[in-house]
């Protein structure tokens, strides 16, 4: 079996200077989770989730002391998250989204997707390895699917 047999084709990707709010808004429409964010040749640059969202939200551990003896504080933000949240509404996605990821070529064997979802999660990105252009994406619930199918 290959990638390309658990490929999503045309899934919903965005560019990098829409707006978070934006993206939420195709990404509720079309019914997804995750969305690769792509530059203008049509590569993928980074991977945009409300996942990844949320964790933009979270308060940050601050190192305090010298290098040899950090002590990390996590500051209480309660009312933090929410504010943190209504800001990032109208930053550009790339701002937000994750930079690394995994990706495949369509003709490599499937394993190499099980194994990228196993160490880093879903979704693959598929890019031509000529170009490295976007071809398309793997989730765990394709690759389960392909799998199935092939029993």
């Amino acid at each position: 079996m290959l990638c390309k047999d658990a490929l999503i084709k045309n899934p919903l990707t965005t560019k990098p200077d829409k707006t978070v709010e934006h993206v939420l808004k195709e990404m509720q429409k079309a019914g997804a989770v995750c969305v690769p964010v792509l530059d203008a040749q049509n590569i993928v640059i980074g991977l945009f989730s409300i996942n990844i969202l949320l964790e933009e939200t979270l308060p940050v551990a601050l190192a305090v002391g010298p290098d040899d003896a950090r002590i990390n504080v996590t500051i209480p933000s309660a009312p933090g998250i929410t504010k943190r949240l209504q800001k990032l509404m109208n930053t550009p996605v790339s701002d937000v989204m994750r930079r690394a990821f995994q990706t495949v070529g369509q003709d490599s064997p499937l394993e190499s997707a099980i194994r990228a979802v196993c160490g880093q999660g879903a979704p693959v990105i598929v890019a031509n390895p000529s170009d490295n252009s976007f071809l398309g994406m793997i989730t765990d619930e394709t690759l389960l699917a392909a799998l199935k199918k092939a029993a």
